[in-house]
């Protein structure tokens, strides 16, 4: 690592001005104090000084290892990868599934198998994140919440009670909705009035009414079984259609699906996995080595230049 030497430079005196302030912060190796370079090769600005010329505007979040290790952070970027910014560390293996509030506010995730929400709050066009609150505290574990569009509900699974649970958003007593042994629930979406959840179970994906707590199959166990496990659903903002992955990751050949309810043929739209809807329904965001857009008008596929898992879509 270099050292700071005197010099006298023959600019303005504005430029002066400039330097003495870095020489005055300690920059070491000649970079602006204050200003980190993200990984991924865009400004993220925790702690800029000044802050950046436009305001962040966080449409999308998602979680992501630090080099590929462990602390795991939470970030929230602009809806083409800009601006992204960490908001929330964690060192527990086991968290994920953040879900927007509607107004795009809040986001709900877990972490050490409780349940969590944040604030996104803009400080001189700067996300940051702020009032963390503890939602639920269990001895079970308990993951992927879904916030509902009427802002007023978090659905979340019990794994080991093996149970699809409302609680409210501001936090309170968790109401069960129904109880899926012994086969395994994978993710959940809420239809655009939030009166559905949309959810795998086993190798199908069923649609539970809230009021009358009826279950329905929107697309039966036997396309599952020879496509794989339908995963990572989201229901569109507009439509009545879902998206999902299926197929194993590990071997590369997982797939995004549309799937047009109630009862409709999955439709493929590109290779990747965690898909999530734009607020427009226009393109699907996904992952696959770095985030991408599919734009279902045109069958485009563009990517973000960032990368992170279980992306989340503001809905608004």
């Amino acid at each position: 690592m270099g050292r700071c030497v005197a010099f006298r430079p023959a600019v303005g005196p504005w430029i002066v001005v400039l330097l003495t302030a870095m020489l005055a912060a300690g920059c070491q190796d000649g970079s602006v104090p204050n200003v980190i370079t993200s990984p991924e090769g865009k400004p993220a600005y925790e702690g800029a000084k000044p802050p950046p010329t436009t305001p962040a505007d966080p449409a999308v979040v998602v979680f992501k290892k630090q080099g590929g290790h462990p602390p795991y952070d939470l970030k929230v970027m602009d809806a083409d990868g800009s601006h992204v910014t960490t908001i929330y560390s964690t060192t527990n293996i086991n968290h994920g599934s953040p879900s927007w509030s509607p107004d795009g506010h809040s986001i709900a995730f877990y972490d050490r198998s409780d349940l969590w929400r944040i604030d996104v709050v803009l400080t001189n066009g700067v996300p940051t994140g702020a009032n963390l609150t503890l939602l639920l505290d269990r001895a079970t574990s308990v993951a992927r919440p879904a916030w509902s569009p009427r802002g007023d509900l978090i659905a979340f699974l019990d794994i080991n009670l093996k149970t699809i649970e409302v609680i409210p958003a501001v936090g309170g007593p968790a109401t069960v909705l129904y109880t899926y042994a012994p086969a395994s629930v994978w993710s959940l979406a809420w239809n655009r009035d939030g009166t559905q959840i949309a959810f795998s179970e086993g190798n199908a994906i069923r649609i539970l009414t809230i009021g009358s707590g009826t279950v329905t199959t929107a697309l039966g166990p036997e396309w599952g079984q020879q496509f794989g496990t339908p995963m990572e659903l989201d229901w569109a903002r507009t439509q009545e259609v879902l998206a999902f992955c299926a197929g194993a990751a590990t071997t590369h050949n997982q797939a995004v699906y549309t799937l047009q309810l109630p009862s409709g043929t999955p439709i493929f739209r590109a290779e990747g996995y965690y898909s999530t809807w734009s607020p427009d329904d226009s393109a699907i965001l996904f992952q696959r080595q770095s985030l991408r857009k599919f734009f279902l008008a045109t069958g485009l596929i563009t990517a973000l230049g960032t990368s992170g898992e279980q992306p989340d879509w503001r809905r608004f």
